[in-house]
């Protein structure tokens, strides 16, 4: 399928056919500024993965089932004739979701959906940074997205480091309150998430506001693995063990039968 072709949601006439809609939305159009900037705080670090591990164990399987997690995925009301408009945030979070239907759009449609996702992150760089405070800013409240963030890592571009803005009960963004925790550390809170959204020394981090650590990191998530690994492999030694044991003790006792058998019987005749 050309990009022509998925632009304008033209379909091959055996899937049409079949009823069937392929449509799927082509990769953003990210610049280098963009792509760098992008891969800098969300995908070397697994934000989003890490997002997702940590909300499916805090909620469960079945609710984690239903969340989207995604980042640099366009996002619309409709699905467009033409990418004009259409925004791509760079983190988006929907509850009570279809991660599949996401997935195969290569698009979050809120049509689909049901609904607009309930949080999406913009990450600063140099060419995005007026879009990201203005038209964009404007663009997700127009969608009713409930909570839309702003990371800058140097504070130069958003002229601040960190930033947030909640949807009111009339439409508009409100100004999320975010605080300097120490030098070099500021951060704010996010009801969407139940999570505190940190600009850490130039990083984007998500902190747990019941112990106030970072949710668990990409080498956190390894570790634990691998002590899970290493506890089954410790169950399985001991259930091996133990089964040993079981049976020289099965075996010793069917020995001792037998001896007690032939001391009360020497002559080796039925008692």
């Amino acid at each position: 399928m050309t990009t022509q072709e998925t632009l304008s949601g033209t379909e091959p006439a055996a899937v049409a056919k079949k009823g069937l809609d392929t449509f799927v939305f082509p990769d953003p159009p990210l610049n280098q500024d963009e792509k760098m900037d992008n891969f800098r705080h969300l995908s070397i670090t697994g934000a989003a993965y890490l997002l997702s591990r940590y909300l499916a164990k805090r909620l469960g399987d079945a609710a984690a089932a239903g969340i989207v997690i995604d980042s640099e995925v366009y996002l619309c009301v409709n699905r467009p004739k033409t990418m004009k408009g259409v925004l791509y945030p760079d983190l988006l979070v929907a509850f009570d979701a279809n991660p599949d239907l996401c997935e195969r759009r290569n698009a979050y449609v809120i049509s689909e959906q049901g609904k607009p996702p309930d949080l999406v992150l913009e990450i600063a760089s140099p060419s995005t940074a007026r879009r990201d405070t203005g038209v964009k800013r404007d663009g997700y409240a127009d969608l009713k997205v409930a909570e839309y963030w702003r990371f800058d890592k140097t504070g130069e571009h958003h002229k601040t480091r960190l930033a947030g803005d909640r949807l009111t009960a009339e439409g508009a963004y409100e100004p999320i309150s975010v605080e300097e925790v120490t030098d070099g550390v500021m951060q704010g809170y996010s009801a969407v998430v139940g999570l505190y959204l940190r600009w850490d020394h130039e990083a984007l981090v998500f902190v747990d506001p019941a112990n106030n650590q970072p949710i668990p990191t990409m080498q956190d998530a390894e570790n634990q693995a691998a002590t899970e690994r290493a506890k089954r492999e410790a169950a399985e030694i001991h259930a091996e063990a133990e089964q040993i044991r079981a049976n020289v003790a099965e075996a010793q006792a069917r020995e001792l039968e037998e001896q007690l058998r032939q001391m009360r019987n020497p002559s080796g005749g039925v008692l």
